[in-house]
């Protein structure tokens, strides 16, 4: 798709092929509308499913709970950059999204964002449902947010007004921002302020992962790491509104680990993992309202005597 505007209409739309469903330029803007339930089945090493590269920008809605369930198969996105290729702006306002990663080993790709190795342009999760996963060993990457945090330069925000939003990393794969393996996407950020957000890491990798986290509003958030990583890894967290919960997924493992956390607002629930030896909180804490609860563990079959697991650690 050229240069411009462009109203796009999926219904019932079943795609299996090595090119993208939808191929924008890096000058062109789409409304993408859906209708009926749409599958994308994307089989190119190196071509997003949906190719929204950086300059370019879609918005998804969606007629009468219209739905589109897209997969990608190498180095290119579901929904974003291809190979090598920076995301442009990516909206969702309503309708139904599955955005699934099957690209196998070293490919560092998100499922919404940016394409190998490289960062993401703006996403804005405003209504609808939408759900990204990374399968099939998938490394160093991000659901939904940029591939490789401690290699890309610059992402742009990802910010969740609404909707019902479900992430789910693999192999050290977060589930929303950027893996925490070399450090963060300089500039990094998460913003949920309302919605309902479910956030997952794969094996060593947090459940969000930023330099600034923040939720705000209404917003429902439910955050999970897993062994070696955390819930939420950022150089600052704010909680100012919303329920928050974040448990600590594995074995020495902390469930957030910031060099600041602030609350002023909210609620804000730290919790372990049933059997496993937890950290609560890492870093400062600051608390001027709100709710917070931070709770550690050792059990006493963790296979590490003598192990320490305080509650909060500074």
């Amino acid at each position: 798709m050229s240069e411009g505007a462009w109203d796009v209409t999926l219904d019932g739309v079943r795609f299996d092929g090595d090119r993208p469903l939808l191929d924008l330029s890096p000058s062109a803007s789409a409304r993408v509308r859906l209708r009926g339930s749409s599958e994308a089945i994307g089989r190119s090493a190196t071509a997003a499913t949906v190719r929204v590269p950086q300059g370019a920008s879609a918005v998804f809605q969606s007629f009468s709970e219209g739905s589109l369930r897209a997969e990608s198969a190498g180095r290119g996105a579901v929904v974003g950059g291809s190979a090598q290729e920076a995301s442009g702006s990516i909206t969702f306002v309503s309708g139904t999204v599955e955005a699934v990663a099957r690209g196998g080993g070293l490919n560092m790709v998100a499922a919404i964002g940016g394409g190998s190795d490289q960062t993401n342009g703006p996403i804005v999760i405003d209504g609808g449902t939408v759900k990204a996963s990374i399968e099939e060993g998938v490394t160093i990457t991000s659901a939904i947010g940029c591939c490789s945090a401690g290699r890309s330069k610059g992402p742009a925000p990802i910010t969740i007004r609404g909707g019902k939003v479900e992430a789910r990393g693999n192999w050290s794969s977060s589930g929303i921002g950027g893996h925490n393996y070399g450090g963060f996407g300089e500039g990094s950020s998460v913003e949920v302020s309302g919605g309902e957000v479910t956030a997952t890491g794969g094996f060593q990798a947090d459940g969000i992962a930023a330099e600034s986290v923040s939720f705000s509003g209404d917003a429902k958030v439910s955050v999970t790491g897993t062994r070696y990583a955390a819930g939420v890894a950022a150089k600052e967290l704010r909680v100012s509104g919303g329920s928050v919960d974040v448990m600590a997924g594995g074995l020495l493992s902390a469930g957030v680990d910031a060099d600041k956390t602030q609350v002023t607002g909210g609620t804000l629930v730290v919790r372990p993992l049933d059997g496993q030896t937890n950290m609560g909180l890492h870093g400062a804490l600051d608390v001027s309202g709100g709710r917070v609860s931070v709770k550690a563990q050792v059990p006493g079959s963790s296979g590490w005597p003598g192990c320490a697991a305080p509650a909060i650690w500074g």
